[in-house]
């Protein structure tokens, strides 16, 4: 088994960009940009590196690689739900309209495509928390995320998950919390392929069981700080392995974890659900590339009470126990099952 990253080939050859402005607020583009790509395979087993440069694929292969794209749509500057960056995307947005949507590019070679998003923000690892029964008002949703449109009933409140350093690694987005609700629904059955920091994995994913909502969170003798970044909804469904973890680090074992209610030594077991954005009461869908996966952990016991705030409610709970280490996971669908 290897790793395969692929990054750009030191040799590129010239791309051209025509762009029109169409109004004071933006226009369209097209392009036609050649990329020579670079391939680096690690092996799982024994760490050995191999290279393969683009350059050495011959002029097929590359003619082959020339992606274009036409009409595409720029805004003149990036707002929200696109992540403004000052100096380098503030006179020139790709694929946001001047009304603000963010728009899927496509761009097509011969033999590969991909599409682009406008920049948007990283998201966090979080530690979940389960939290302690008490009343919750049922209220039935529509949710809409890459696997199904339906409605679902929001039964309990069942965890508040923390934004968490993992590592050592940076916050990014510290003040959204999420809070997760008890959901139902039919099993998919879809195969994925799923790959983040701790390696590649390939799950069966089934029913729908919680859906994650961003959440302001306020300690007791503390000031309830807004949002910085908003963030989606998830729609978190149960999941079965298919294949074993494939990494060159190895399995995930111990990683340390800090957050806003202290630091741990955390131990990763099974990949427990897979939570997908998810655009709810069609309120829009912000940023639909970064999914969830969250395993299952073993860590030290909690005990304190803080206040949340989101869409559904405004209340005091008690967190309990650490349940589960959510971890930004990217994933490709591989198929249905019958």
């Amino acid at each position: 088994m290897w790793d395969i990253s692929v990054s750009l080939s030191d040799q590129q050859q010239q791309g051209q960009m025509q762009i029109h402005q169409t109004s004071e607020d933006g226009g369209t583009f097209s392009s036609f940009l050649p990329v020579s790509p670079k391939f680096t395979f690690i092996n799982i087993n024994g760490g050995e590196t191999r290279t393969l440069d683009g350059q050495d694929l011959g002029p097929q292969v590359l003619n082959g690689l020339i992606f274009n794209a036409a009409n595409v749509q720029w805004r003149a500057g990036c707002i929200d739900p696109a992540l403004p960056i000052a100096g380098v995307n503030d006179l020139f947005c790709a694929s946001q309209a001047t009304d603000g949507q963010k728009l899927l590019t496509v761009e097509q070679a011969l033999f590969a495509s991909h599409g682009i998003f406008p920049v948007q923000p990283s998201l966090e690892h979080f530690q979940c928390y389960k939290l302690k029964k008490t009343k919750f008002e049922q209220r039935n949703v529509t949710l809409n995320d890459q696997f199904e449109n339906t409605s679902s009933k929001v039964k309990k409140r069942k965890d508040l998950c923390n934004p968490a350093r993992k590592n050592n690694e940076p916050f990014l987005n510290e003040r959204a919390h999420l809070t997760r609700y008890a959901i139902s629904g039919k099993a998919i059955n879809t195969s994925v392929a799923t790959r983040n920091q701790f390696g590649s994995q390939n799950l069966l994913v089934k029913k729908p069981k919680l859906l994650m909502v961003p959440t302001e969170k306020q300690e007791q003798g503390g000031n309830r700080k807004r949002i910085e970044t908003e963030t989606d909804h998830f729609q978190c469904y149960s999941v079965e392995t298919e294949t074993g973890i494939r990494s060159v680090d190895g399995k995930p074992k111990n990683v340390r974890v800090k957050d806003q209610f202290g630091s741990s030594k955390v131990r990763v077991k099974a990949p427990k659900y897979l939570c997908t954005p998810v655009d709810k009461n069609e309120e829009g869908l912000q940023h639909p590339v970064r999914h969830l996966l969250c395993y299952a952990t073993e860590a030290d016991k909690q005990s304190r009470r803080v206040r949340i705030r989101n869409q559904f409610e405004k209340t005091g709970v008690k967190v309990k126990k650490p349940s589960e280490f959510c971890v930004p996971t990217l994933k490709q669908v591989l198929d249905a099952a019958a």
